[in-house]
């Protein structure tokens, strides 16, 4: 059953992207060991998941009445503290009565090896102390509990001892650690944060060997589909090639392929435009004022290249040179200020008395 369920978190801090849109979930009963590169984001996906700290976008939600235990890196504690104090007022927070807190406290205390329960806490070694910052977190018998780099300090007796906790409790629990023994023994899931994963995170159940090989697995594929794509954007480059030649063959530039489009003559960088046109093969051809700021020759050409692809296409043209559009158009709309003044056949137009007085000034 889900306890605890991110969704498409993301999180930078200033320029640093360290995550963007990952989704993460932790179940009744999981034990997930979260691992990846030093920078990848480890300690602060823990943080957001434990709510202490904010993600910049996605949500985490957990179960209603939810306990959550979070032991940091760093076990630091404050001159004064002791180790009584520490876990009297972890279950103070906890809201646990305080008629069972003696018990409690012996109890766990006791399982983790302490047996002097006044002993200023920074008086420990930094294995002892992350002790009691673990067993600071149990006590409060959480639902999930976090763990960042738990075996940190820790001698192989303290190690033991966190395996065995860990493997026989009920709470689920998210560990990141770079202990590779520890997480074989301990993890039932594993997950590695990591942009070079679609989605950003690999997850797979299982322990730390199993890990590895369904990573090999799963990049051995993924290389696999890599070398598909290669060949297919090949396949389509090689594609999208032959109609680019075939575009510019049609509009006589196939000679000029590899020069610079600035260094083409004026006439020839509008046929380019029309070759452009011609290569998405539309079924409408639009062209506004195709011969404009061409000289004669330029736009003898352009009228030669407009015939002869208007005969598989319909082709529109907007053109203010009466000799073009009688030259090329098989039927023509005069437009004058605005309102339509004649519409008709070439022939049709040169006949009607209001284009001749209009256009064809006669």
């Amino acid at each position: 059953m889900l306890i605890l369920n991110a969704q498409s978190i993301s999180k930078s801090f200033g320029a640093t992207s360290l995550f963007r849109d990952i989704s993460f979930t932790v179940d009744e009963g999981d034990r997930i060991g979260l691992i990846g590169p030093n920078g990848s984001g480890k300690s602060t996906l823990l943080k957001i998941l434990a709510d202490q700290l904010e993600p910049d976008s996605g949500e985490v939600a957990a179960r209603k009445f939810t306990r959550l235990s979070y032991v940091s890196q760093d076990s630091e504690y404050a001159s004064g503290d002791t180790v009584r104090s520490v876990i009297q007022e972890a279950l103070k927070r906890t809201g646990v009565p305080e008629s069972e807190w003696e018990a409690r406290l012996r109890e766990t205390l006791g399982r983790a090896g302490f047996d002097n329960f006044d002993t200023e806490a920074i008086t420990f070694s930094g294995g002892w102390r992350k002790r009691l910052a673990i067993v600071e977190a149990l006590v409060q018998r959480p639902d999930v509990l976090l763990l960042d780099e738990p075996t940190n300090h820790l001698d192989l007796a303290g190690i033991e001892w966190l395996e065995g906790v860990l493997a026989s409790s009920s709470f689920a629990c998210v560990v990141i650690s770079h202990d590779r023994y520890f997480l074989e023994n301990v993890a039932t899931q594993m997950a590695e944060l990591n942009r070079a994963y679609p989605g950003g995170l690999l997850r797979v159940s299982g322990n730390y060997s199993e890990f590895l090989e369904m990573k090999q697995e799963f990049l051995a594929a993924q290389s696999r589909r890599h070398s598909w794509n290669m060949i297919s954007h090949r396949d389509a480059f090689a594609d999208l090639n032959e109609k680019a030649e075939a575009a510019l063959q049609s509009v006589g530039l196939l000679g000029k392929a590899y020069e610079l489009a600035s260094n083409l003559s004026h006439g020839e960088q509008r046929n380019l435009e029309i070759g452009i046109a011609l290569a998405t093969e539309p079924k409408l051809l639009c062209l506004d004022e195709p011969t404009a700021g061409m000289s004669q020759a330029e736009t003898n050409e352009t009228m030669e290249l407009v015939r002869r692809i208007g005969k598989n296409l319909t082709i529109l043209i907007v053109e203010h040179d009466m000799a073009v559009v009688m030259g090329l158009c098989d039927r023509i709309t005069v437009l004058h200020y605005g309102a339509i003044l004649a519409e008709g056949t070439p022939q049709e137009i040169q006949q009607n008395p209001k284009v001749l007085e209009v256009y064809l000034k006669t």
